[in-house]
């Protein structure tokens, strides 16, 4: 019985070092992508499927400069580059992304939509 609470232990020091570092590469990617302009967040839990962050940097004139997907069901997933959004406008995908649906689209239309709405909370602020 010593083992199995040794064993548990354990485990769970594990799960609390591997959670660290993925959410230390989460912060670290933010970091380096508001530094490349506006940056939106879009999160779609996947409780036991397949979840995705995406996070998206865009100019000032709302074209995509940079896009990160984080997908996976563990705590092993890490951002990779997502190339095929970069130079978009942002209304634009969002339309296109409104006719499809998954889950990762889920997560791009999340973070498309936090970019519009920082842009228009700058908007009301400027007057």
């Amino acid at each position: 019985m010593a083992n199995l609470a040794i064993l548990a232990f354990v485990l769970i020091g594990v799960q609390f070092g591997l959670s660290y570092f993925q959410f230390r590469d989460y912060r670290n990617k933010i970091k380096e992508l508001s530094k490349k302009g506006t940056i939106g967040i879009g999160i779609k839990k996947g409780n036991i499927r397949q979840g995705s962050i995406t996070i998206l940097a865009c100019d000032e004139k709302g074209i995509i400069t940079d896009c990160t997907e984080m997908k996976g069901r563990t705590v092993f997933s890490r951002f990779k580059e997502n190339h095929d959004y970069v130079g978009q406008d942002v209304h634009t995908l969002k339309n296109k992304l409104e006719n499809q649906s998954t889950k990762v689209k889920s997560s791009l239309l999340k973070a498309v939509e936090s970019i519009e709405n920082q842009v228009i909370n700058k908007q009301v602020n400027l007057f």
